[in-house]
């Protein structure tokens, strides 16, 4: 019998019936913390463990030796390639950690995930197993549809995640910490051609000791061609030795062509934790491969935690040099690396195929800070050999600094140019602090294109002027060119732009033709203010960048009064790339003219593009319409956009319209009509990850056109949509907490909801519309649906609808009678909680006697009370006007969305 709520749960924390329900569904559960289940506790559960002395004297067995042939001599590959892929396979999954994650699981559980894996070399066959839905035998449509793809990868990313990084007990406990962290730990893969020396193909493996006491360590070599320079050491605590590990030069070169597997393990002899397994699978290359992969490097991307990153692409091409037809196929082995183009093909003497690796944005988001590596490997099925490999290198960093900000250095040969309305003259030459110019008019020359100059204003000082078209460029990323202040004080340079422009690039329509690509740029810590703008018209821009742009920082500036403070459009031909908005101001955006679409932030044929711990207040209220947004994304061109961490308050419409897609995390929305929308009506269904926002005060745009709309979804694909939490909205009339829609042609499907809340907000907390072959694969856990009043916990428009969802552990409220809670098909179609169970298989659900059961304090929780909470009148517009104080050198975590989320979020026990 499956537990109710609150029932076997006793001494495993708030958290356990959560767990329960991400493993009903294959899901591992978020790890707890001490704010998400306070009960938990850790007390003694690292405490590390000496080794026993029998332990110390037991020589480790290497796991490979179970792959060798009784002469000792790792097995030749070459003669049974489908059972030395099985076996790599298996070596890949269980590198992880030990027991397999359960996010693995679910996303294996795909048919379309068995078409994928059972294409490549390294499937494991007891994973390729379609898990059948309850009460259906036909194929469902994501099995169908190649796009789950991307939500698989997305989803094995988040497996690592989730797992953090490894396996875990079945009782959930938390694994030891480890003293013996070895690097880098993800295996090797050697490639031996007829022309290498074997003594020449080396690894090194830095072996750090992380804990306080000295520990003895042995590293053993699984096969006879592997040696290492040292077998077993003694290391200091917070010290490091390096072990380089070679190929045996007699044995390695008597290997016949083909796959050779073994391991290195790693101990720690002196305490009790897991060792360290590394896979090498070491190619020996025969005369007779006939094939060349160009180019020959492979790629490093980088980026911050969650996104966007940078230099993410790169093409490959195979050619059989030999006159025998070569049968082709390119993989990757790490979740994170995706492929496009040929990756299977039987290539005819002289015959070319084409691929390009590169990084899977949504997956990627999901790693930590550090550096990833993988391989995308060309393989010669026929033979059963690796051709080639490139290696893919991630590197995740933290957004900015240290203190959350871009660091940013002069170079040996940067100029810099000082300007002072207040103390200086045009007559001096502004090379330094002393000797600064007085206008820009006279600074801007002085700024060399291709040079790591800076240009700085002095703080507090004012200008009557606009940059508006920018021509020159930085040197490189790390030798950008830069725009910024200098000076005492914590007030910005004011920049009085009129009616132009603050600064633009500019297409090639204009004379002379800019065509080339401007890249390489800083705007840090400027005050741009449009005085002259008389809110008729369109109105000028900020920030327009319309000729090629790449690599562009504008980070703590102030835009105000602008019709549009930032706008990135560029061609199709020449889309903008690495575009990033990072804790500036926008402030009053609007425009009086009724027919103007004035936005914060609009984007058109960009990519990569990062929006970042802004503030955006008060956009398009002068004449309120469904075409006026904090951020508006249009589905033309786009992709891989992170928007993360911003204030977003008092739109005329929208919070952010991402119709191509992304990322949209930790994000404060309140007092817009339309928080977040995700997809788009094209004919393109793109994946998402929509996790940790808070919404609230939901609104009208007028009294005539009602709204209230919390997180809806227009023809999305997979995507998942966790902890989020839509609260608190007196004045919205057509409420609608989250909606997956269904609107001309659009439909979605594959859409995971999982532990986010709805409280105090009108209409359904959940509404999911259909139409045939639209809104399928809709999955619901650990959600809690609370409505406000009488309304609906869930409302599913047709009774079709039931067939493709599944739910477990929600819980449900609504003031209505308890047989009319959920609607399942036309509006007089209701139904008991109970009821709802039973149509889709449910046993873990639960209704709950008030809408906030087990919320400790939900009611207050709203921008006003919070701003009270800190010493501040109970006002959301006093607390704004606090925040849009904020700078670099007048910054306060207190009046970010970070902390006003967190507090949100205690509201609601989470």
């Amino acid at each position: 019998m499956e537990p109710q709520a609150g029932e076997g749960m006793a001494g495993r924390g708030p958290c356990a019936a959560r767990d329960a329900t991400w493993s009903a569904l294959h899901l591992h559960p978020l790890p707890c913390t001490a704010r998400t289940c306070p009960t938990e506790s850790d007390s003694g559960r690292h405490a590390r463990k000496k080794r026993s002395p029998l332990a110390e004297k037991e020589t480790p067995t290497p796991l490979a030796a179970s792959w060798a042939p009784a002469s000792g001599r790792t097995r030749n590959l070459k003669k049974s390639a489908p059972r030395a892929r099985k076996m790599h396979a298996r070596r890949r999954c269980t590198a992880a950690g030990s027991g397999a994650c359960s996010a693995h699981r679910w996303v294996q559980g795909m048919k379309e995930v068995h078409r994928l894996e059972a294409a490549r070399p390294h499937a494991r066959a007891s994973e390729l197993q379609a898990r059948p839905r309850a009460g259906s035998g036909h194929t469902r449509a994501r099995d169908r549809h190649p796009g789950w793809r991307a939500l698989t990868i997305g989803s094995l990313a988040l497996c690592g995640l989730a797992c953090g990084g490894g396996g875990g007990g079945s009782d959930g406990d938390s694994a030891p910490s480890t003293a013996l962290l070895v690097s880098p730990g993800n295996g090797w893969s050697p490639v031996l051609t007829p022309q290498s020396e074997p003594s020449q193909v080396t690894h090194d493996f830095v072996l750090s000791n992380q804990g306080e006491d000295p520990i003895q360590w042995s590293v053993t070599t699984g096969s006879h061609w592997l040696v290492a320079d040292q077998n077993s050491g003694l290391i200091e605590s917070t010290s490091a030795t390096t072990v380089t590990v070679a190929l045996n030069e007699e044995v390695a070169a008597g290997l016949e062509p083909g796959i050779h597997l073994t391991e290195l393990t790693f101990q720690n002899l002196s305490f009790v934790e897991p060792d360290t397994v590394v896979e090498v699978s070491l190619n020996v290359l025969s005369s007779g491969v006939a094939a060349l992969v160009e180019p020959p490097e492979g790629l490093l991307a980088s980026g911050p935690v969650a996104g966007p990153f940078q230099n993410t692409t790169i093409p490959y091409t195979v050619t059989n040099t030999g006159t025998e037809p070569l049968q082709c196929q390119i993989v990757s082995t790490a979740p994170w690396i995706e492929l496009s183009g040929d990756t299977s093909a039987t290539l005819s003497s002289s015959e070319s195929m084409y691929v390009t690796a590169g990084v899977n944005s949504l997956a990627a988001a999901v790693l930590a800070a550090g550096t990833y590596t993988g391989n995308v490997e060309f393989l010669d099925v026929g033979a059963g050999a690796v051709i080639d490999t490139r290696t893919i290198t991630l590197e995740v960093s933290t957004s900015g600094g240290g203190d959350g900000w871009t660091q940013l250095s002069k170079s040996v040969d940067t100029r810099s140019v000082y300007v002072s309305s207040s103390l200086g003259d045009d007559a001096n030459d502004g090379l330094t602090e002393n000797t600064p110019k007085r206008t820009l008019q006279a600074a801007r020359p002085l700024i060399r294109d291709g040079y790591p100059d800076w240009l700085l204003l002095r703080k507090g000082d004012e200008w009557s002027y606009a940059f508006e078209r920018w021509e020159t460029s930085g040197r490189s990323a790390s030798e950008p060119q830069v725009l910024t202040s200098y000076g005492p004080g914590t007030t910005r340079p004011k920049l009085l732009t009129g009616d132009k422009a603050g600064i633009m690039s500019l297409q090639n329509y204009v004379t002379p033709p800019q065509t080339d690509l401007l890249s390489h740029i800083r705007v840090v810590g400027l005050h741009f203010e449009c005085n002259g703008y008389s809110g008729w018209g369109d109105g000028p821009v900020g920030v327009r960048l319309l000729t090629w742009v790449k690599d562009f920082l504008v980070e703590d500036c102030k835009f105000e009064k602008y019709g549009t403070a930032v706008v990135i459009q560029g061609l199709s031909n020449k889309k903008h790339d690495d575009v990033r908005l990072r804790r500036n101001v926008i402030a009053d955006c609007d425009s009086l003219d009724s027919n103007m679409k004035p936005q914060g932030v609009y984007a058109q044929e960009a990519s990569n593009v990062l929006i970042e711990e802004n503030l955006i207040d008060r956009v398009g209220l002068s004449n309120p319409s469904i075409f006026r947004h904090a951020i508006y994304v249009d589905s033309e061109g786009n992709q891989n956009f992170t928007v993360r961490g911003n204030i977003i308050s008092n739109t005329s419409s929208h919070g952010i319209q991402l119709r191509p897609g992304g990322i949209i995390e930790n994000n404060l929305i309140a007092r817009t009509s339309i928080a977040i929308t995700l997809g788009s009506y094209e004919s393109y269904q793109p994946n998402s990850i929509c996790r940790q926002n808070v919404i609230l005060d939901g609104k009208n745009i007028l009294p005539s056109k009602p709204r209230g709309w919390g997180i809806t979804f227009d023809n999305a694909g997979p995507s998942l949509i966790q902890d989020n939490i839509v609260c608190n909205a007196p004045d919205a009339s057509d409420g609608r907490p989250i909606e997956v829609n269904i609107i001309e042609t659009s439909k979605s499907w594959g859409l995971l909801f999982v532990h986010n809340i709805v409280y105090g907000w009108p209409g359904a907390a959940l509404n999911l519309q259909y139409k045939v072959d639209a809104n399928q694969d809709m999955h619901l856990s650990g959600n809690m649906f609370r409505a406000k009043g009488s309304g609906l916990a869930l409302e599913l428009d047709d009774v079709n609808t039931v067939g493709e969802v599944t739910s477990q552990n929600n819980s449900f409220y609504s003031g209505a009678p308890s047989n009319q809670w959920i609607q399942v098909g036309g509006s007089a179609d209701l139904v008991s909680v109970a009821g709802f169970k039973s149509m889709v298989n449910d046993t873990t659900s639960y209704s709950v006697a008030s809408a906030g059961a087990g919320f400790p304090s939900p009611d207050d929780r709203t921008v006003a009370h919070y701003n009270e909470t800190l010493g501040g009148t109970k006002s959301h517009d006093a607390f704004m006007a606090e925040a849009r104080l904020q700078s670099r050198d007048y910054w306060r975590p207190q009046y970010t969305a970070q902390a006003v989320n967190d507090w949100v979020r205690a509201g609601f026990g989470q």
